[in-house]
């Protein structure tokens, strides 16, 4: 998890369709390796960016630590967070293949409705990419029926 990635109080998350026991908060960030070229020698600026290697690294957390011990180094599988969006509406962001890897330390988040932080255990790892796989097969927004 990076430095300003948003962090989702979640309804549910699950794995596969079966859902994360104690899974309370849930995250996401994407990052990409950019190439400029720079243009001829008397060129304005930069005359092309392109988008090279993406990744999406997700993060999960919860108050069973057991469970998610039990995912780090298991199949990837679908990650699907489910969040409350606007007006009370049930949301959900499903993630492609993620395959958990890292064992994340504190982290803490604030509980609005009680003034002060939680610190979950969490666990971390990334999606894994196709040969034809772009960022809209990798994450799907929608609502939550």
């Amino acid at each position: 998890m990076a430095a300003g990635d948003r962090i989702f109080s979640c309804r549910a998350v699950t794995k596969n369709a079966t859902p994360i026991d104690g899974a309370t908060h849930a995250s996401f960030g994407v990052t990409t390796a950019r190439f400029t070229d720079p243009g001829g020698a008397g060129a304005p600026g930069p005359v092309e960016h392109q988008v090279g290697k993406q990744s999406i690294r997700v993060s999960v957390f919860g108050i069973n630590l057991n469970v998610l011990l039990a995912l780090i180094g298991s199949t990837a599988e679908d990650i699907i967070i489910g969040t409350k969006g606007v007006a009370g509406a049930n949301e959900k962001i499903t993630l492609t293949g993620v395959a958990f890897t890292d064992l994340l330390g504190d982290v803490e988040i604030p509980r609005d409705d009680a003034g002060r932080a939680i610190a979950p255990y969490g666990i971390a790892g990334e999606c894994e990419w196709g040969a034809e796989d772009t960022l809209a097969t990798m994450i799907l927004a929608e609502a939550d029926t």
